[in-house]
């Protein structure tokens, strides 16, 4: 799949943009498990919002703001991290969402991917 000298950035928004077309095949990111587990997470995780600023609080109303494209951002950086990269710069979603990522990376073991 890698071209040698592909940059690990470029290897991790491919991986990234991946995760979408699969979320957008599977609806993963409406899977009731997932929804479920990326709410409570999200909930969590917005009560740091303005405790940091720059960066980080942008990453986190990116990640948590309770919108749609907010939970299909999740999935799509979480199968990036399941290949061991990640997009995400101030926010390391894995951590963050880790009760999301066990539900999804079930949906994806269940489906060979």
């Amino acid at each position: 799949l890698w071209v040698s000298g592909t940059s690990t950035r470029a290897k991790a928004l491919l991986l990234h943009e991946i995760g979408h077309v699969l979320d957008g095949l599977n609806d993963f990111s409406s899977d009731a498990a997932v929804a479920m587990a990326w709410r409570n997470e999200a909930g969590d995780l917005l009560k740091y919002l303005g405790k940091f600023g720059g960066s980080i609080d942008a990453e986190i109303s990116y990640f948590a703001d309770g919108t749609t494209r907010a939970t299909r951002e999740v999935v799509a950086e979480l199968y990036a991290a399941r290949h061991g990269l990640k997009t995400a710069e101030s926010v390391d979603v894995a951590l963050a969402f880790p009760a999301t990522m066990r539900s999804l990376y079930q949906l994806l073991d269940s489906q060979g991917l």
